[in-house]
């Protein structure tokens, strides 16, 4: 299936609501590009409508996230939710990027999220001696970005293509010609790091990751009475970017309000 495909990044998407409930997630971004970018974007992306018409996606219980989704609603009870990890941040980062002709140009570094959720930049690492090393380069999520209703993505970059950007830092620069991330962006990789607090900061619960749709964050997927670290019991909550904190280090933690606070402690305990 890898040769198939023109790029190894899956975000295939299915969320069961209930278990008698599912939705499905697609994104159909529209892309505008000009010059050989846009031919090399047609042209890859015909060859990969062809090579994807003849191929079925299959999931596997290792793809299934299964949490508790919190009620928007106090007093209203959770329901089980199963989440596709491959539509998710941790289900694309890392992930190796392949163009037309088949060839690993890049691997997925980060998602960068602006102030209202929405996935403005993707970061790609290019593919260096051993894997060691390597340019960062951020493109705009939007124009070089095709999420197919099966979940796959195309991306119609090269090594040259990489070369010719501006390279993208996580901190300011005193080059013009470095691509930096926004004051009002967030780092996907960063809020997997970070946690969820109450309205006074105590931590909560451990984000572990979050899912993707139709170019937004949509959910927030996070574990509780963790041991060592690893396991514990997960949750999953509609995201919502104005709760987004950081700090010096571009750190970020999501802080719930009173309300949201309450009903994550009152399922907390309701399920010793």
């Amino acid at each position: 299936m890898k040769r198939n495909l023109l790029i190894a990044v899956s975000m295939a998407a299915l969320l069961a609501a209930a278990p008698a409930l599912a939705q499905s997630y697609s994104d159909n971004s529209n892309t505008t590009m000009s010059g050989k970018m846009s031919r090399e974007w047609n042209s890859g992306k015909q060859a990969a409508s062809n090579t994807m018409s003849n191929t079925r996606t299959t999931m596997s219980s290792h793809d299934v996230v299964k949490a508790a989704l919190l009620p928007k609603e106090a007093g209203a009870a959770a329901a089980p939710v199963s989440i596709d990890k491959r539509m998710t941040a941790a289900g694309m980062i890392g992930k190796p990027v392949y163009n037309q002709k088949n060839e690993r140009v890049a691997t997925v570094a980060d998602v960068i999220l602006d102030s209202s959720g929405r996935a403005n930049m993707i970061v790609v690492k290019d593919s260096s001696f051993l894997g060691l090393g390597g340019k960062l380069a951020a493109f705009d999520y939007d124009s070089v970005i095709d999420r197919k209703k099966d979940g796959d993505v195309v991306m119609p970059i090269t090594q040259k293509t990489i070369e010719n950007v501006a390279e993208f830092s996580y901190k300011p620069s005193d080059k013009p010609t470095t691509r930096v991330l926004p004051s009002n962006g967030f780092s996907l990789k960063k809020i997997m790091d970070g946690s969820l607090l109450d309205p006074s900061g105590k931590k909560l619960a451990a984000i572990d990751n979050v899912t993707l749709r139709n170019g937004r964050a949509n959910l927030i997927i996070a574990s509780y009475n963790r041991f060592l670290g690893m396991g514990g019991d997960k949750v999953a909550l509609d995201f919502n970017a104005s709760e987004l904190i950081k700090d010096r280090r571009n750190n970020v933690d999501l802080k719930l309000n009173g309300d949201q606070a309450r009903t994550f402690e009152t399922f907390k305990a309701g399920n010793k």
